[in-house]
């Protein structure tokens, strides 16, 4: 963990399906994106009921105010540094980018770390991407209630019963040894759980 005057940062160093160092918001109230079905059927949710009194719900909490630092970037890109041994990093396990000066400061952050691959699923179609490093992979999170129309173009994650538009890849349930959505180029299908 990383403080600055009160503020904390957790980076979430691994978990049984990512592999990855993780940073999380809390669920559903950074998430402007979301769906019914998505609200109700939420994974991220699940985990901070489930885990609420030791980590999940206190340190994602602490990570949402410290977004509002306006050392946040420079304490993000200080963390990530010291916490990304294998060059992956994963952007919201659980919460979303909820405004455009928190999906800017993570341009900056992905800038400074050209050497680290960042990944981020988002429901959050309408921001404005145009300024998007290279080094960050987005992929558009679509639920069976999403209103496909507003997804930009690019790859999508698919949630629960979808139709395809193209080929697509069965999530094998942990990303040790996939990768593919840090590298692929394909759509992933994920099963609700």
């Amino acid at each position: 963990m990383l403080t600055h005057s009160r503020q904390a940062c957790y980076i979430s160093l691994t978990n049984q399906k990512v592999h990855a160092p993780t940073w999380s918001l809390p669920a559903i109230k950074t998430c402007p994106g979301s769906t019914p079905m998505c609200r109700r059927l939420c994974y991220a949710r699940k985990a901070e009921d489930l885990y609420a009194i030791n980590t999940a719900k206190p340190s994602r909490a602490r990570n949402l105010q410290s977004t509002k630092s306006p050392r946040f970037v420079d304490m993000m890109t200080a963390l990530v540094r010291s916490k990304t041994a294998h060059g992956f990093f994963r952007i919201h396990e659980s919460g979303d980018f909820y405004s455009q000066h928190y999906l800017e400061c993570w341009f900056e952050i992905c800038r400074r770390l050209p050497h680290v691959r960042f990944l981020a699923f988002t429901k959050c179609f309408g921001l404005n991407w145009a300024d998007k490093p290279g080094n960050l992979r987005v992929i558009w999170s679509v639920w069976p209630d999403t209103d496909v129309a507003t997804v930009p173009p690019g790859r999508r994650a698919y949630a629960g019963e979808f139709t395809p538009r193209r080929p697509t890849v069965e999530c094998p349930g942990a990303c040790a040894g996939c990768r593919v959505c840090w590298t692929g180029s394909q759509d992933i299908h994920f099963k609700i759980h």
